[in-house]
């Protein structure tokens, strides 16, 4: 109705009527209507037949078995359960109109209608009589209906070749089998304002957004530590840019969880994110602060290098509060700790610094702890008893310590760009993020899984060209360990979300490392990095490349 015309018939000018009106009823159909309006029909013109002989041929023919086959009486009667308001606009003439309530203790009404009044019921809880005065009655009619009944798929009976096939899979390695890791609820904040929910964070990558911008005055003052790369000298920095994140990451609703005000202040920005990421995550994965997280086995495993917060002394040495929470408000270990003690999670938690792995390496140790073992091993000292995790990474910029350290050994681009696998790149730009996501152990995914995880491994350099440099041996390693897990081979893989940070030493490294692996294989393998999307997150990067 909104694309007609003031050109167009007055019919189409009574419709757009209906259409503004739906469009007023639907933020107040939820709680003043008990429905959600899911859709509206098309209008109906209602005339009164011209004798009985124009009624007969009109009289509606006997159902026969193709009206049946077309699905034209499960159409009706899906139409008669969803709709919920009716509508009616006499346009000419005017009749008496008969409204039914289906309550018996309830008296019916009935209106006189003249040209130009619209009466609006809902046909759910009454029926109606129309009887018009004239033949020149003209009444427009329409129905806003409510949302259509949906079919629950409840799983395939079958081997898995069959249900893959079933399922239209026809490519890729078959659904495995076994307890697996499932991904559910996510909580995630990330630069390019992708921090409603996980679909923005796909919008933005899929449609080559730029995530970095310049350092906001609202962080901390840059220009101030700043010089340009002619100019520069240690102790300064010459990178401005960063992928900052849309939302204060000061703020936190402290009486959601029983924190009074002069603990939050104290609180690094770190703990305050991942106590409202974190429960975020769990609330979308269907539980809820007090009884269904109280004393709950669940693992909670986070990735945090520290941050500048750490260092500053009016927060970090308490004499704002009386040396009452700044310890405990600085210390990284409180990040998972926190969220734990106010949510009353048992279960193991572990809080990772392994510099720019750090969130991978929380998910694997995360992952390994759930793996199940078979009924004649030892289980293992840590408590492995648990089916569930909530997997976090965590990174903020809170000052200019972090650009200044990293400047002196030019880690950071002068452009303030991740050029990945790019021959104009000159160093990574740095990025924040927050958040995570829930995991379970699984032997039938159930609805409402994102993904499936079916391997995951850690190791370590050891010996290399320099203390940061990668080994790409090692690396090479630590694929193989990952797919012997899955049960892949190299041609199963399609795609592979790396590091890329976009430095001359650590692309080309990692590139051999994935080759070295994957040569044997008959198409091309996808190489991906969300760095050249929303930056280097440092110790958060490996929660967004699993997302």
């Amino acid at each position: 109705a909104e694309s007609k015309t003031s050109g167009h018939s007055a019919l189409d000018i009574c419709d757009i009527h209906f259409s503004n009106f739906t469009k007023f009823m639907l933020p107040l159909a939820p709680c003043a209507l008990n429905f959600i309006p899911y859709s509206r029909t098309n209008s109906m013109v209602r005339v009164p037949f011209e004798d009985e002989e124009d009624e007969n041929m009109h009289a509606d023919d006997e159902l026969d078995e193709e009206d049946i086959g077309d699905g034209l009486v499960d159409a009706h009667i899906s139409f008669i359960k969803r709709r919920t308001i009716c509508m009616l606009y006499v346009v000419g003439g005017g009749g008496e109109l008969t409204l039914i309530n289906k309550d018996e203790e309830k008296e019916n009404i009935v209106l006189d209608l003249a040209a130009g009044k619209m009466v609006i019921f809902k046909h759910n809880e009454m029926s109606y009589i129309y009887a018009p005065r004239e033949k020149d009655d003209v009444v427009l009619q329409s129905w806003v209906l409510q949302e259509p009944e949906t079919l629950t798929f409840m799983g395939l009976q079958g081997d898995q070749t069959s249900k893959d096939e079933a399922l239209g899979i026809h490519v890729g390695p078959v659904t495995p089998l076994g307890f697996r890791t499932h991904v559910f609820g996510f909580g995630l904040q990330l630069p390019g304002g992708a921090h409603h929910d996980e679909g923005a964070y796909w919008a933005m990558v899929a449609h080559c957004t730029d995530g970095v911008v310049k350092i906001p005055y609202s962080r901390f003052d840059m220009d101030v530590y700043s010089k340009g790369i002619d100019d520069w000298v240690p102790g300064t920095t010459y990178a401005v840019h960063s992928g900052m994140l849309c939302q204060d990451p000061y703020s936190l609703d402290n009486e959601l969880f029983g924190i009074t005000e002069d603990e939050a202040y104290v609180m690094a920005p770190a703990q305050r994110c991942i106590l409202e990421k974190g429960y975020e995550a769990l609330f979308k994965s269907g539980y809820r602060q007090g009884p269904t997280l109280q004393g709950k086995r669940m693992g909670i495993f986070c990735g945090h290098s520290g941050d500048d917060w750490s260092f500053t002394p009016v927060f970090g040495l308490g004499y704002e509060d009386k040396f009452k929470f700044g310890h405990a408000g600085r210390m990284w270990s409180t990040v998972t700790g926190r969220l734990a003690y106010v949510l009353g999670i048992k279960g193991p938690q572990a809080l990772l610094d392994t510099a720019c792995s750090s969130a991978l390496c929380a998910y694997g140790v995360g992952h390994g702890l759930m793996r199940k073992s078979e009924n004649y091993q030892i289980k293992g000292g840590m408590d492995t008893q648990i089916d569930e995790g909530l997997m976090l990474g965590a990174n903020l910029m809170i000052g200019p310590g972090g650009y200044i350290g990293m400047c002196g050994p030019h880690m950071l681009s002068v452009v303030g760009r991740c050029h990945t696998y790019d021959h104009s790149a000159d160093g990574f730009v740095r990025g924040e993020g927050n958040g995570g996501f829930v995991v379970k152990n699984e032997t039938v995914m159930s609805e409402g899984a994102f993904a499936t995880v079916i391997g995951a491994q850690l190791n370590q350099d050891g010996r290399s060209a320099s203390m940061t440099a990668p080994n790409g041996p090692s690396q090479s390693e630590c694929i193989r360990g990952s797919m012997k897990e899955a049960g892949l081979t190299a041609n199963q893989v399609t795609c592979a979300e790396c590091h890329g940070t976009g430095t001359a030493l650590g692309d080309p490294i990692e590139v051999g490392a994935l080759k070295a692996v994957m040569q044997e294989r008959a198409v091309p393998i996808y190489q991906t990095s969300a760095k050249s999307h929303i930056g280097h997150l440092e110790a958060s990067a490996g929660m967004a490349g699993v997302v």
